[in-house]
């Protein structure tokens, strides 16, 4: 590894951007498995106190 200081801040901001992304991805997945949930089950809908 390179010990110039522009090449470890670019390795920091690669990782955050990584933890970021993925973070991100996982939310969505989240995101969509429980929209499906509540748009397969009509019985869910209503109140609609969750997912508005």
């Amino acid at each position: 590894m390179s010990t110039n200081p522009k090449f470890k801040k670019w390795l920091e901001w690669i990782e955050q951007i990584k933890d970021d992304t993925e973070a991100l991805l996982i939310n969505k997945a989240i995101y969509e498995r429980c929209f499906g949930i509540v748009r397969a089950n009509p019985e869910v809908q209503s109140p609609s106190d969750f997912h508005e």
